[in-house]
């Protein structure tokens, strides 16, 4: 009973330890799935007698890093079941490590899996293309309180950022735009559209100060009442969406994470919009 009791809290610090780690140093997934299968597989190697497995100890301390990532990660991230099979399997593994040639071709999946793997995943269920009509919706520049439509920017490819300036990821994602819009410095027939959201009682000063101290130089317009982001279907930030020249919606990509070639992605879908239209 001790024994068991003692793996269900090592799981919670491996929580902890993963909480933490996405709080204050990395979203990234393929890290954080490395390091919880490499701490649970070392963790079943020191504490478990060699080849006496017990599948309720496997279960006790996969079982906290499982419900975290159901009740954290799934939500927005479906296609990362997997990872729970791959905690499963660590654990297992530790059991039946007695020399370092199990151990290193035992460990070669983890990273298989996180390097390879969860990047396909993460774009899977993030990158949805879709071809919609857009919304017909108005909002109002931060910096000269002037409305626009988005009808005004049809024969254009519109990239649009809704963000929250208490948002991490939505920095992050930001981060990446502005390589990607220094990329098409020179394309005129590219928008680079960033547009603060209301939650969290966001209003145009606070997204004006955000702007200047970050130096994002884009457009940047305030949704008031969430009423373009509602519009395009999104429930939270950050959500981007891409327009071709038609003004029809061509990608809605709702959450970030850095395991994802967010930019990499999105050169390649505005150069199959530059070159079909």
């Amino acid at each position: 009973m001790k024994k068991y009791v003692i793996d269900f809290f090592a799981g919670v610090i491996l929580l902890i330890i993963v909480i933490l780690i996405m709080k204050f140093i990395t979203l990234d997934l393929r890290v954080i799935t490395l390091i919880a299968a490499i701490f649970l597989c070392f963790y079943s190697y020191l504490t478990t007698p060699k080849r006496n497995v017990s599948l309720l100890s496997i279960f006790l301390v996969t079982l906290p890093i499982s419900i975290g990532f159901v009740l954290g990660i799934l939500p927005e991230l479906p296609s990362m079941w997997i990872s729970i099979l791959i905690f499963f399997y660590a654990t297992l593994l530790g059991n039946w490590i007695h020399s370092k040639k199990i151990a290193i071709l035992g460990v070669l999946p983890f990273f298989f899996f996180s390097y390879l793997i969860v990047p396909k995943l993460v774009t899977n269920n993030l990158f949805q293309l879709v071809n919609e009509i857009a919304p017909s919706v108005s909002m109002e520049s931060i910096s000269t309180q002037e409305k626009i439509n988005l009808d005004d920017f049809k024969g254009k490819i519109v990239v649009i950022d809704f963000f929250g300036t208490w948002c991490a990821p939505c920095i992050k994602e930001m981060e990446e735009l502005k390589e990607l819009k220094k990329k098409y410095k020179n394309r005129t027939d590219i928008e680079f559209l960033l547009v603060c959201t209301e939650f969290a009682k966001d209003n145009p000063e606070k997204a004006k100060r955000f702007i200047e101290k970050r130096d994002l130089n884009f457009k940047a317009y305030f949704d008031f009442k969430n009423e373009a982001h509602k519009l395009f279907g999104f429930t939270g930030v950050p959500a981007l969406v891409i327009l071709d020249k038609e003004n029809n919606i061509r990608l809605k990509h709702e959450g970030y994470n850095e395991s994802e070639d967010l930019k990499g992605n999105l050169i390649k879908l505005i150069e199959l919009l530059s070159n079909s239209q």
